[in-house]
């Protein structure tokens, strides 16, 4: 029997690519995060952009890596990685609020990003697939060479 992660196969891929969006995003905006990154100001918004950002980029990479071995805690590193996205977002939304520097497309981008997180954390909860593996009852105390 084979070991799945999701129902369907398309879903499988669809997160799999998305993982790596988010791979790539966050590995990108980690590293512009490190050049401004100073141990001077280190309780400071650009150490806490950082600091989330490498959690996020953590747990993407952790993510893949249980995606592609198949294992049944892929499940839980997706859900703790889009809610760590869906926090980022969140947290830089609240921040943009307080500070009244609102721009035009700001709710846009706001609004997009979390309609697209809720969906693929829809779709990682809904579509997993939920097969129990049992042993044959035959061969239970049997050893098998």
């Amino acid at each position: 029997m084979k070991n799945r992660i999701f129902k369907y196969r398309i879903v499988g891929i669809a997160v799999f690519l998305f993982e790596l969006l988010v791979l790539f995003l966050f590995g990108f905006g980690t590293y512009d995060s490190f050049i401004e990154f100073s141990i001077d100001h280190i309780f400071s918004v650009q150490s806490f952009i950082f600091l989330f950002a490498v959690s996020v980029l953590i747990s993407a990479i952790f993510s893949l890596i249980l995606i592609l071995f198949k294992s049944r805690k892929a499940i839980l590193y997706l859900n703790i990685n889009y809610i760590l996205i869906l926090l980022f977002f969140v947290s830089g939304y609240i921040n943009i609020w307080i500070k009244k520097s609102f721009e035009d497309g700001d709710s846009l981008k706001f609004f997009s990003t979390l309609s697209i997180m809720s969906v693929f954390l829809f779709i990682t909860n809904v579509f997993r697939s939920k097969k129990v593996q049992f042993l044959e009852i035959e061969n239970i105390g049997k050893h098998k060479d």
